[in-house]
């Protein structure tokens, strides 16, 4: 043991040497600091795209069936099934049109599956990258979240591939695909507009890898360095940002603190990188809100995936007035409904034989749920409706019928609110190459009013 102790002692040396040289590199910003720091951008890059799963390719399922239809299936279980247009937004290029050679990017549809309208995909808004990270060089976007304008005007979220954060912004475009205005602001995910043209989506704050937090004995630390946290942006129709709500200092000063996780051996400390995970932000529109007693217009319904929480955000005070936690598991999409409920896409937690992913309805009245779809697993296709990221719903105009677009799956299922009954269902399959493939659906909403001319799908260059 003697005559290894020299060895060990040297050993030691060595990583008190590295050590201490790897804290005054940090300290003063000299070598190899740059080198640490660009690693580290690219260690969260590479998580955070684990957690973000971004539709092509990553979201194409594929066959290898030779009878496997490579255009979409088109299904109607029921006369009860609603006759309005669909519109349909997908991952990049989700809709793939063999026969007049084009690529939408999103695309209204009847229920018969003919095309009545169609815009380009979005492959030419950004050509460089503000205030993010790339991995490689090798980056790109996908559309998330959008909203369809009476007169053919198309409003388009996105979030980014191979870049840190993941934020990417939001785009404007006419009837015609032509771009009428972008920003780079950290947007992400669904969001809504108001009655005067008011955009309202989630975004993004940095913080330094430790956030304390004011007023409290707690403290946010990222094992992986500085992160991003979430915010409510406030954009007019221009894009133009108007205001932003900062979603800690929301939870701190509505006293729920207590949502965020914490580490059970450090109470003080809430270890995380991803403190809420915003996902959808709705407004209460006027109509909307004769059926919520408790809520007033202008008021926001929340999701946070990371809190298993759904919550009202008070228009007027910034703070939570409402809040519901643990009848759903890493949710999406709430929506108001109109018999003081609220429906929403719960993307983990269903029973297996349920389908794991399934649509539920919260009654603001009691702190209760019940599944609205599926409630009987044998009765679904052989198309998996599970969607362990994403997942959209949007209620018909009467209240009576529910669209599910079950997003990575590449399946829009319509189901009858009331009774769970499936009515219509519309399967995204396509030719891609020599393959079949089910792309990705990341949003899918009722058109009940259309004022433009519309194309048939055929895109002009």
């Amino acid at each position: 043991m003697l005559d290894r102790l020299p060895k060990i002692l040297f050993l030691l040396a060595i990583c008190s040497l590295f050590f201490g040289w790897g804290f005054v590199s940090k300290w003063k910003e000299v070598f190899p600091y740059k080198i640490i720091e660009e690693a580290n951008i690219a260690f969260k890059a590479i998580v955070q795209l684990n957690e973000e799963n971004t539709g092509l390719p990553g979201g194409v399922i594929f066959w290898d069936e030779d009878n496997t239809s490579a255009t979409p299936i088109i299904n109607r279980y029921s006369a009860d099934a609603g006759r309005e247009l669909i519109f349909s937004l997908g991952s990049d290029h989700a809709y793939k049109d063999a026969n007049a050679g084009s690529d939408y990017g999103a695309w209204i549809a009847d229920r018969e599956g003919t095309i009545k309208h169609a815009w380009k995909g979005f492959d030419k808004v950004w050509t460089s990258l503000e205030n993010r990270e790339s991995l490689s060089g090798d980056w790109g976007y996908y559309p998330v979240g959008a909203h369809v304008y009476a007169n053919g005007d198309l409003l388009v979220s996105f979030q980014g591939r191979g870049i840190f954060p993941f934020a990417m912004g939001m785009a404007k475009f006419d009837k015609d695909s032509n771009l009428l205005w972008e920003t780079s602001e950290y947007i992400h995910h669904w969001f809504s507009v108001d009655d005067s043209g008011n955009i309202y989506v989630p975004g993004l704050i940095k913080a330094n890898a430790e956030m304390p937090l004011e007023e409290r004995n707690k403290t946010l630390v990222c094992d992986r360095g500085n992160f991003y946290y979430d915010s409510i942006l406030v954009l007019d129709g221009a894009g133009n940002k108007v205001r932003e709500i900062d979603m800690i200092e929301v939870l701190l000063e509505s006293d729920l603190a207590g949502l965020i996780s914490n580490d059970h051996n450090d109470q003080n400390t809430l270890h995380t990188c991803d403190p809420t995970h915003l996902n959808d932000v709705q407004v209460l529109s006027a109509e909307q809100a004769q059926y919520f007693p408790a809520f007033a217009a202008g008021d926001l319904l929340l999701s946070f995936r990371a809190l298993n929480t759904i919550a009202v955000l008070d228009a007027k005070t910034d703070r939570i007035k409402w809040h519901q936690t643990g009848f759903s598991n890493q949710q999406h999409s709430p929506r108001y409904h109109n018999d003081n409920k609220i429906l929403l896409f719960d993307n983990l937690g269903g029973e297996t034989g349920q389908g794991v992913s399934r649509v539920i309805a919260l009654d603001l009245t009691s702190p209760s749920s019940h599944i609205v779809y599926p409630t009987d697993r044998d009765a679904l296709s052989d198309v998996d409706i599970f969607s362990q990221k994403a997942g959209h719903i949007d209620l018909s105009s009467d209240g009576s019928r529910v669209l599910i677009a079950w997003t990575h799956a590449g399946l829009i299922s319509e189901v009858d609110i009331e009774t769970g009954q499936l009515l219509w269902a519309w399967t995204n399959n396509h030719a891609i190459g020599e393959q079949t493939g089910r792309l990705s659906v990341y949003t899918a909403k009722y058109i009940n009013d259309v004022n433009f001319a519309m194309n048939a799908g055929l895109l002009s260059d």
